[in-house]
């Protein structure tokens, strides 16, 4: 028995219709004598993925889809489990691994199939946002547009993320995030990409409902754990875990979750394929391997290697960076010659004026003559931090045990009597350290800034108003950590800055961003907030190249630039 998908090939983009004549390519497979509908069907699919499509992404770009086993069997058990009408017995279907393991790339293929051979027949892709939802559309496309008799058979509005068969009334879609305009929706197939980043639960119910109509449904969710104890993927997680073990009959609910075991040991190599089936093809050795070296050393690195590359549930709320690896960063004092050849950068973080308040300058590398031809301290970032605080506030930290008034008598903080903190102390301190180093820059989280900014901005400085949001201190936070894991982070000793350093606890979103969390931290974190901004600021004009590949330097003398 032979069956034959008929797909119209050449589309005319000058006249903006089908070629002529109409051509079509013929997709064969054969059913086997005896061969039962169960087996030939997951037959089907993997023919057709490892015939007609190749990967878009990656080491194995271009080349053709060649399925893993786990792949294939995944393909058997869900489209090769039929009811006796012959339809597919599972309508939801939930994928859960470990990150870089081709997961994407595998449900697009799936996708590429159903598109192609189906008719009067509609997906609708959604993530956490607009973004989110069109990578797998992405893929989808790249996916067609590498074979030839599949490009010519479709329309795709790569803009607008909406991919269509006239011939055959098939529509690929991806939507948005918001639930209050999805109500009415129809759909044959809804895909539901990381689930754990959604955070509008309607949403979920409300595509599930979409499907209702359809004589096949197939609601497919991909995601990996979270964080999130509050996630509609937490919920369907619990739910999923009872169907799994038999706790709960759902004969229609199909469960893959790639996993360690509750006493497994995430620090033993051996254990990492339970959450990655596609290793170490991809992700690679070397590639975990180096994730797992940050891993033991850096909390922020141990929180996302565990969550997102071993699919493990974790705590919002991590720490920073193993404390003994930070200290060897610590030094007594640096060359002249470095503190007055270099460009430093400022970070201010003022708290409310009865605790601490934080200034910490930054000094990167100067550009390098060649490998090897400086001495390795020129080859460093260096950092000063300046702590403010009030004598009242000093002896309730003392009556807390903490070693404050040590701290004071060797000069890690500058303190001024009363219940408050001095701002003219601090703006005349700044003011001082600018005198001796070329400050190019001072960052600084508006809240409770605008007269100390003023004051600064009166006798020169060039100040700029640093976010507190994901956005702009992830990328500053995650480099932080990466000089200090390579020992290319000296600070010049400060027990008030390894302190907070040690307090650090950081939140992260549904994509490994950073930021800290005061209200998370045991006791103040203001010095390792200041030295984020004067990196995150460094880095961002650092970003700004010319097309010629010049720095471009975008603060000038007596420009304020708000990034």
């Amino acid at each position: 028995m032979e069956e034959v998908h008929r797909i119209a090939c050449g589309w005319d983009k000058k006249n903006k219709g089908p070629a002529k004549p109409l051509k079509y390519f013929r997709f064969k497979c054969e059913r086997k004598r005896g061969e039962s509908l169960s087996k030939f069907l997951p037959r089907k699919i993997i023919t057709f993925i490892e015939t007609h499509l190749k990967f878009t992404t990656g080491k194995f770009a271009d080349k053709p889809f060649i399925l893993l086993p786990w792949q294939k069997k995944f393909i058997r058990d869900v489209f090769g489990s039929l009811s006796k009408a012959g339809l597919r017995k599972y309508r939801r279907v939930f994928l859960s691994m470990g990150r870089k393991g081709g997961k994407t790339e595998f449900i697009a293929a799936i996708i590429v199939f159903l598109i192609f051979t189906h008719r009067n027949f509609t997906i609708l892709c959604a993530g956490a946002d607009v973004k989110q939802g069109a990578l797998i559309f992405d893929r989808v496309s790249q996916m067609i547009r590498t074979n030839p008799k599949l490009r010519g058979s479709c329309k795709i509005a790569q803009q607008m993320k909406v991919l269509t068969i006239p011939k055959e009334n098939v529509l690929l879609k991806v939507i948005s995030s918001e639930s209050y305009s999805k109500h009415g929706y129809s759909a044959d197939a809804v895909i539901c990409d990381e689930l754990h980043a959604w955070r509008d639960r309607e949403l979920y119910g409300v595509l599930e409902k979409s499907l209702a109509p359809a004589k096949e449904p197939l609601l497919f969710v991909t995601t990996t754990s979270g964080s999130d104890q509050h996630s509609p993927w937490k919920e369907q997680y619990e739910f999923l875990r009872k169907v799994r073990s038999g706790e709960i009959k759902d004969p229609g609910t199909y469960v893959k979750i790639f996993e360690l075991d509750a006493d497994d040991d995430w620090k033993d190599p051996a254990n990492w394929p339970k959450a990655n089936p596609s290793y170490p093809i991809c992700p690679d050795k070397p590639y975990l391997q180096d994730l797992f070296l940050r891993a033991k050393h850096m909390k922020s690195a141990e929180f996302a290697f565990r969550w997102q590359n071993l699919n493990m549930w974790t705590d919002a709320g991590v720490g920073f960076v193993d404390m003994d690896i930070f200290r060897k960063g610590r030094t007594s004092d640096f060359p002249d010659e470095e503190i007055s050849n270099r460009t430093w950068w400022g970070g201010l973080d003022l708290a409310s004026r009865n605790d601490f308040s934080s200034f910490a300058v930054l000094a990167p590398p100067l550009p390098t003559k060649g490998e090897g031809s400086e001495e390795p301290i020129k080859r460093k970032y260096l950092c000063a931090v300046f702590n403010f605080l009030n004598e009242e506030k000093i002896e309730e930290y003392a009556l807390k045990g903490i070693p404050i008034r040590q701290w004071v008598e060797h000069g890690d903080i500058e303190t001024n009597p009363g219940r408050t903190t001095d701002y003219d102390l601090l703006t005349e301190k700044i003011l001082q350290i600018a005198s001796r180093i070329n400050i190019k820059a001072v960052a600084y989280d508006r809240k409770d800034a605008t007269q100390v900014v003023k004051n600064l901005e009166a006798k020169g400085l060039t100040c700029i108003e640093y976010g507190q949001g994901f956005y702009d201190m992830s990328p500053p936070i995650k480099e932080l950590g990466k000089l200090i894991l390579d020992g290319n982070f000296l600070y010049d000793r400060n027990s008030v800055l390894e302190w907070m350093f040690s307090n650090v606890v950081c939140d992260t979103d549904a994509a490994g961003n950073l930021k800290p969390n005061k209200a998370k931290a045991a006791s103040p974190i203001d010095a390792f907030s200041a030295i984020a901004m004067a990196l995150g600021a460094y880095l961002r004009n650092l970003s700004l190249k010319t097309e010629g590949g010049k720095f471009q330097q975008e603060i000038r003398e007596g420009r304020r630039v708000i990034f």
